[in-house]
This record gives structure tokens, sequence and C-alpha cells, in this order.
């Protein structure tokens, strides 16, 4: 299993069954480049966000009815995929065999050698099994580097005892009526607001290195309206919404999928989640962008 364990590192998340049997099947320790078992045996450790645990543990329990010498320990990413690059990057020779990143991240990773490109085979079937905009996001200088596993973007997540769906589509409205917890001097919530007041960051493309233009009239727009937020007493600026929200003193936040299952237990019966609202950027409604 040497061989995989370092190319399964490029995985973005996991393609659960078919890349656990893509493991096996293609481990050095085979006597077979096919799917038979025989001979299949080893270790592999796979990082994942909290709430899937268990999700992947139960795949991992199929897997091994077919494949019972291969050894599969599932575990919580230390600080969550989103910082699986630092993590990773502590000791590369101890990290998992398999974990989820961001693919903004893989770039970066494979240039430090962390990561490895995927074989022909796997390229190939993710090619074939994935629409063009996946394929293209695991890329990195004409190789893929991972599998694709899900979109995911940040959204509105909110008390609906306290908002209703209306409220929370626009922010003025949203922020008259309740109070939302975020972190602006997170780039995943900053940079939207600039999205949506036009500016672009790395071109059209997001890799043309002299493509961004926020220093512009747009990217001065959006800076009023961040500004603006100060004295919006509708909008806390805070490192940890989550707790804000679970304390009561904020109604809603913008967060991803991946912190789904903690606030439904904090929101309980009371959890719902809603698009971006739009935001007023110079005097115009737009529609706030995620990313």
């Amino acid at each position: 299993m040497k061989l995989w364990k370092k190319i399964l590192m490029g995985s973005t998340s996991l393609v659960a069954i078919t890349l656990l049997a893509a493991c096996g099947s293609n481990s050095s320790d085979s006597s077979s480049s096919t799917s038979s078992s025989k001979g299949v045996s080893g270790d592999v450790t796979l990082w994942v966000d909290t709430q899937q645990v268990p999700y992947y543990k139960t795949i991992a329990k199929n897997f091994n009815k077919k494949y019972p010498d291969v050894k599969v320990k599932v575990q919580q990413s230390p600080n969550g995929s989103a910082n699986a690059k630092t993590d990773v990057a502590k000791d590369p020779s101890k990290a998992a065999d398999v974990f989820e990143v961001p693919n903004d991240q893989l770039g970066q990773m494979a240039d430090a050698g962390y990561i490895n490109p995927l074989s022909p085979d796997a390229t190939k079937t993710v090619k074939n099994e994935s629409v063009a905009a996946a394929v293209k996001g695991v890329q990195w200088k004409k190789q893929l580097y991972a599998f694709p596993f899900a979109q995911q973007a940040q959204t509105l997540y909110y008390n609906k005892s306290k908002l209703s769906a209306e409220d929370v589509k626009s922010w003025d409205t949203l922020t008259s009526k309740g109070v939302v917890a975020t972190d602006f001097t997170n780039a995943y919530v900053a940079y939207p607001v600039f999205f949506s007041a036009g500016t672009q960051l790395y071109g059209s493309t997001g890799e043309d290195l002299k493509g961004t233009n926020i220093n512009s009239t747009k990217g001065v727009d959006a800076m009023k309206w961040f500004a603006a937020q100060k004295s919006n007493k509708g909008v806390m600026q805070t490192t940890n919404a989550l707790n804000q929200l679970k304390s009561g003193k904020a109604s809603a936040i913008l967060d991803g999928p991946w912190n789904a299952s903690n606030l439904k237990k904090v929101l309980g019966d009371n959890f719902a989640v809603a698009p971006y609202p739009t935001i007023t950027i110079n005097g115009k409604q737009v529609q706030m962008q995620a990313s």
C-alpha cells in the first residue's frame, strides 16, 4: 500500500467506495490490476470533517466486506478540512493517506511536494465521471491531483423563530430585524462582497496573475459597504459566530455545509438555511456572491 499512500494524499474528498477500491485494486501488494480482493492488504487512514466520520465509517465497513485485509481508519481532521494544508505541512509523513481539502489549496500542496498527481487510471476515472468544472477544479499544471467530491459554498443559516424567510432575502432587512454574526477578516466572507461589487480575483478565469482589479472604483464601493457595517447594530464582527448564535446574541451567521451538523444542534427545530441576501453597493441592490 506504500505506493498508493503517496498518491491518495491528493484527494480533495473521498469518492467513498470508488476511491478505496482504487487503492486496493491498484496496490503494489496486489497480484492483479483487477478489482479482485486477493492479496490486497495494508492500512489506510482517512481524515474527514467531524460530521462525516460516521458516514465514512459505514463506507469503510462495507468496503471491508470485499477487502477484509485492508485496515481502514477513519479519523476527524485535526483542524477541519479547511486547514488540511497546514495540518499536512506539520509532518507529511504522519498525515492521513486520504484527506479532504479545499481545491484552492491543491496547487500549493503539489508544489510543496505534499501530494502527487493521480495515476493515469484514476485520472481517466475522474474525467469520465465528473463534470468539466469539477475536473478543472482538481487540476494543477495540466495534471489531476484529487477526486472531486462536492461543491460547497457558504450560505446563510438563521434562527427561524427570530427571522422569517422573507427577512433574510435582503441584508438591510436582515440586519434591521436581527443580528448577523460573521468574521469579515476571513477571506471567504470578505471576497464575496468584492465580487458583488463587480471586481475580479485573478481575472475571469481565476488564473490570471494580473487580472485582479480590486484596486478600482468598484473595489472602493465594496470597502465603503464594509465601512458602513461598523455602525450597523445588526452586524456583529466575531471570530466565533457559532458561539454567538448559540448564546442567542446573534440570530444568523454566514457559514458552510461543513458546519451544518453543529448548526442543527445549536438551533434545533429553529434551524433554517437560505441563499446569501442581496446587499446595497453604490446605491444599487445586488446579489451577494458566495465563495
